[in-house]
């Protein structure tokens, strides 16, 4: 979003108590963002969407994670789309992942495959199918339940779900009861539906 259109944005978010939400932005609006949350004393959490695998440095282009740390308490690492526009690599997202955990950030770590090899160096995993991402169709609830609660088993830390979490499909995603949260996608970018999802997960997981 722009800076206009986040400001738009938090006119029509309405918190969700007794969950953890946490924004993921573009680097430009880290700021705004920050100001915004202090400002009205909302109960959200704020993060990056992606951080250089390099510390502070000669990197022209690159936010490192001690930036990101002046703003935000999370960042994603190993987004779909990062993976599939930017073919960044795992041995990049370890990298990644080591900088922002040295930084005092804590690693959503985004994977659409079981078998991948995870960093030490994570917080949340978020499993995101692939073949479910933009397409309105969630992963087979069965499916989920199995890859989400081997995730966290092997790993042991909390798992969220997400591609194609929407107000229709998220009854089913919650009740597999396998998964810590939701990964909201393009859904987000509606205030109002975002507002709601949390609403209903909150009524759905109690």
């Amino acid at each position: 979003m722009t800076l206009a259109e986040m400001n738009e944005w938090f006119l029509k978010f309405r918190p969700v108590p007794n969950i953890t939400i946490v924004l993921c932005v573009p680097f430009t609006l880290l700021a705004p963002v920050a100001a915004v949350i202090q400002e009205k004393q909302l109960p959200v959490s704020l993060g990056a969407q992606d951080v250089s695998p390099f510390g502070s440095g000669p990197y022209t282009g690159e936010i490192s994670a001690s930036m990101i740390k002046e703003f935000a308490s999370y960042v994603l690492v190993g987004h779909s789309e990062r993976r599939e526009y930017f073919n960044e690599s795992v041995e990049e997202f370890v990298r990644q992942s080591i900088q922002a955990k040295a930084a005092g950030l804590s690693v959503i770590y985004c994977t659409g495959d079981e078998a991948e090899v995870l960093p030490s160096s994570i917080d949340l995993i978020a499993y995101e199918p692939f073949e479910s991402i933009g397409t309105g169709k969630p992963q087979d609830p069965a499916v989920i339940r199995s890859v989400c609660t081997n995730f966290r088993k092997s790993s042991g830390k909390p798992v969220m779900y997400g591609g194609s979490v929407t107000e229709e499909t998220l009854a089913d995603i919650v009740n597999t009861k396998a998964i810590d949260g939701l990964l909201v996608g393009g859904a987000s970018l509606d205030p109002e539906r975002f507002s709601k999802i949390g609403e209903l997960y909150t009524a759905i997981s109690v």
